[in-house]
């Protein structure tokens, strides 16, 4: 069953390999005008952050505060969203509630209605 559900990704991985380029000069898709006009917006564009003093490398994420913070609210949220799915049964059980498929299965309807 994993290959089955992992083979299209795998495949998409492959295409995206061969049909994406590194910059727009490689993309055959573009025009040349198209090319010339992104390849300007991306030199001054990297001219105005290099005069402003903007450096982007991983050693000047990990020394950003903000960084930090967003990743300690991300790990907040995904540790919180976790202990929620994994306990909640078990707390509806601790209320008395004898049959849970009618307490938690409404959630999931309401969730699958709203996604369709």
């Amino acid at each position: 069953m994993f290959l089955i559900e992992g083979i299209p990704s795998i495949l998409a991985g492959f295409w995206a390999l061969a049909v994406l380029r590194n910059t727009p000069a490689e993309a055959a898709w573009l025009t040349d005008d198209e090319k010339r006009v992104i390849n300007s917006r991306i030199t001054r564009e990297n001219s105005a952050a290099k005069a402003a003093g903007a450096e982007h490398s991983l050693g000047v994420a990990l020394r950003s505060g903000r960084f930090w913070l967003l990743t300690l609210i991300y790990f907040c949220l995904v540790t919180g969203n976790t202990g929620f799915s994994f306990w909640l049964p078990q707390i509806v059980k601790d209320l008395g509630v004898t049959n849970l498929v009618t307490v938690s299965s409404p959630r999931f309807r309401i969730s699958r209605r709203a996604s369709a």
